[in-house]
């Protein structure tokens, strides 16, 4: 019988797929925007109307999805009509799309070999592969369930301290301290619509892990029945 080659690796390459696939979706998901800013009644505190704020989150999420060439528009705030992203804002943000850019392509990247390996183990091992694929899963999911457990344990004691090393691993600058008295950008998104943001992957996440373990159990039951 022929022996599994890199499915473990497979499964966790295709694990992190799924979750970038699943920060990408939740973080371009108007709708949750609305229900965040309603949530934390940004629109009052930043001093803009619900409209303009919407069409300025439009623009904002345009730009990271390269829709929009710069960070630049004009809203009412306070009855005053100015530039909504100061220069601090608009640098960062400079950052964050390309930390986004380099995600999906670590995305593309991880689904492509992944789906490589179990292409050339699903040639190999033929009838076998159900089981051995279930196996191999099995062992890629304990390792990203701990992960997750960490996550969820970190946000739960001190969430503020974990999005603070995330920002020191990830951005080589300070650009991503605003001022809430100054940033419009830090009160469109303040750490509660972080916190509820990162609560939703991981959840998604953790349902998707829970899904597949399901599905092998039941395949793999059938397989050992028949």
């Amino acid at each position: 019988m022929k022996k599994p080659k890199f499915l473990v690796l497979g499964w966790m390459l295709l694990i992190v797929a799924v979750f970038l696939t699943l920060v990408d979706v939740c973080c371009f998901d108007r709708n949750f925007y609305v229900k965040e800013y309603d949530k934390n009644n940004t629109a009052e505190v930043i001093g803009i109307s619900d409209e303009q704020l919407m069409m300025v989150t439009e623009h904002l999420l345009g730009y990271l999805e390269d829709t929009e060439e710069v960070l630049k528009i004009d809203a009412e705030i306070h009855g005053v009509v100015r530039n909504v992203f100061d220069e601090r804002d608009t640098l960062h943000m400079v950052d964050v799309k390309v930390l986004y850019q380099n995600a999906m392509l670590v995305r593309n990247v991880t689904l492509v070999l992944a789906l490589v390996i179990f292409g050339y183990n699903i040639l190999q091992l033929k009838k076998e592969v159900v089981a051995s694929l279930a196996v191999s899963f099995y062992k890629a999911l304990g390792a990203f369930m701990m992960v997750c457990a960490a996550v969820l344990i970190g946000a739960a004691v001190d969430f503020d301290a974990m999005w603070r090393f995330f920002h020191t691993i990830f951005f080589s600058n300070d650009l991503w301290l605003l001022d809430p008295n100054v940033s419009v950008l830090i009160n469109m998104v303040p750490l509660q619509f972080f916190f509820d943001l990162v609560t939703k992957v991981v959840v998604l996440f953790i349902a998707f892990l829970a899904g597949c373990s399901t599905v092998f159990l039941f395949v793999v039951r059938k397989v050992v029945a028949s």
